[in-house]
Parts: C-alpha cells; structure tokens; sequence
C-alpha cells in the first residue's frame, strides 16, 4: 500500500497525497508542475490542504503572491454551486488567482466564467488526473532528482495506479497463487485475500497452481469487508459494512460467500479486513493452461502482468 495519508473521501486523499508530494520534493519539481501541467511558472509557495474559508472548503490551496485554490473530482459530479463559493472566496488582495479544477474528464467550465467579475482577474482551468499522472510517471524517468524525490514520484504513481487514475488497471492482471485460492475460484468465483498484499487495482485475475495456470476471469466485483468470524447471517449485515471499490453484486457475493463457509475449502475463522474479488465462475477466459516448465515456482505471491500476455502466453515464459 501506499504510504500517503488517507481522509475518508476519495477526492481529499489523492488531493493531499498530491501536495504532499510537491510540497517535499525539490524546488525544480514544483516550477514544472506549474510550467507543464499548469502552464505558469510561479515563485516560492505555501501549500494548504482542506483551506477554510466564508461558505468554501476548496481541497486544497496554494498560495503566495498568487493564489490557486484547488477542487478536485474523482468519482462525485461537478457542483456549480460548490465552485461558485470557491470563487468568491478568493482573497481581493492577491493580483493572480487560479481556480483550478481537477478530474478524471473534461468538464464544460463555461457556466462558471459568468460568475467572474473580470476585474477580480481570475482564471477557471481544468485538467485532468491523468494528465498529473503522466507528468510523474514521465519526471521519474529522468536522473536529475535526489532520492527522495524520486521515491516520492514511485509513491504517486503507484497510488494513482492502486485507484485506477491512469486506466493501465484496465490492462492488467494479477495472478494469484495456490490451490485453496484456485479452488474458491473454481467452485465460487471468488478470491479472497488480505488488502495490504492485493493493493493495485485490476481488470483480471488468474490463477497459479501445480505449476500451471489454468483459470482467468474478468472481475465484476472489487469489495472490503471486515468479518467477524465468518459470514454474517443476515444479508443487510453484509450489504451495510461493505466498502465498494467497484462493481457491485452484492447479493450474489453474499450467496457465494455462504456457499464457500459451508464447504471445506476454505478454513473459516475470519476476524479481519478482508479484500474480496468476485468474478463469474463459469467464464474462464483460457482455452488451454499455461504451462510453468521452469525450475522453482512461478509465483509464490500475488503478481501484476498485462493481460494480453496472459491471454496469449503459451509457457510462463511468455508472461513478462
């Protein structure tokens, strides 16, 4: 997992992972976010999270003699009227000003320029997490940064890939080993396994045992759940404490579990958090296993690889 802060909403984490980032790495990477990604370069900097203001709570604020105040979208709609607080409460004093608006597509920001009084002079713009993403992903490439730095930009890459900002998790797939995790996956469609060693989100799983792998499914389902000695009896109970990533399918989730509880597969005795991925059973996308011939095993953790390898792998071998 990622070692940035966690606030209960999805927008206030990766907003505060974001400053959190530019505001400990090197002062070179600050003027070309702003150059790059921004497109104004910018003088030193205070760097607020979660700002109070009359009637406005932006995600974050950055200021000197400039000020940017800083909304951010995830999964939640765009609110006009949220952004129309945000704008005045601007401070009057400050000459440039920047309301800047970040999410994962573009949105029509042409309601808001009706809100501006132009002599305030303030600027609307948005841009998107992927693009935010790229910029890391690219600036970690280069050899210029100490190592802090650099670690900070595999930090933010890695988490934005944990939440699926980058869209790369549509193409990856992670393989999971052993028989009693191939055999819930088999007979219930299921993978059950601990969040802090299946952290990175993806659009398929698969299966590794007696050096082979012989199932690949598409995920329908991606859930937290914490249990307290197995499956609750009640399926509101379930329903109520399960933390949703994506996908949904609660109520065959729920059946499935009771089914795994009542066979011998699985040892219950659950009193964790536990990430639950669910898939249909009788959808294995592989015609034939792939064959590990190697010495030693394949995998002996849960492992990340492209999907289209997976898919046309003939051995292991073939799996980069």
């Amino acid at each position: 997992m990622s070692l940035f802060t966690k606030y209960c909403k999805e927008e206030n984490q990766i907003t505060s992972s974001l400053m959190a980032v530019l505001k400990n790495s090197q002062r070179e990477i600050l003027d070309k976010f702003f150059e790059e990604v921004i497109g104004n370069p910018f003088e030193a900097i205070q760097i607020i999270n979660q700002s109070e203001k009359n009637n406005s709570r932006p995600d974050a604020e950055i200021f000197s003699s400039f000020q940017i105040l800083i909304e951010s979208k995830i999964n939640s709609p765009f609110n006009k009227n949220q952004s129309e607080n945000h704008i005045k409460s601007f401070d009057n004093n400050i000459q440039r000003k920047i309301f800047l608006i970040i999410t994962r597509e573009y949105i029509n920001t042409s309601d808001l320029t009706d809100l501006i009084d132009k002599s305030k002079n303030i600027i609307i713009k948005n841009i998107l997490w992927s693009d935010i993403y790229s910029f890391f992903n690219e600036i970690s490439k280069e050899i210029i940064y100490d190592e802090k730095t650099r670690f900070l930009f595999q930090q933010i890459t890695e988490y934005f890939e944990e939440i699926g900002i980058d869209k790369s998790w549509m193409d990856r797939c992670v393989i999971v080993p052993g028989e009693i995790a191939k055999n819930e996956a088999k007979y219930f469609g299921l993978c059950l396994w601990s969040p802090e060693n299946l952290t990175r989100k993806s659009e398929y799983i698969a299966f590794y045992c007696d050096k082979k792998i012989e199932l690949l499914y598409e995920i329908k389902s991606w859930i937290y759940y914490e249990f307290n000695g197995g499956v609750p009896e009640e399926f509101d109970d379930f329903k109520n404490n399960a933390e949703i990533v994506y996908g949904n399918n609660l109520k065959e989730i729920y059946d499935s579990l009771k089914e795994l509880q009542n066979s011998n597969i699985h040892k219950w005795g659950l009193n964790d958090y536990v990430l639950i991925i669910f898939f249909d059973k009788d959808k294995n996308i592989l015609q034939t296993p792939i064959e590990h011939k190697g010495k030693g095993a394949f995998i002996q953790r849960p492992s990340y690889k492209w999907f289209d390898d997976i898919k046309n792998a003939k051995t292991t071998d073939d799996i980069k």
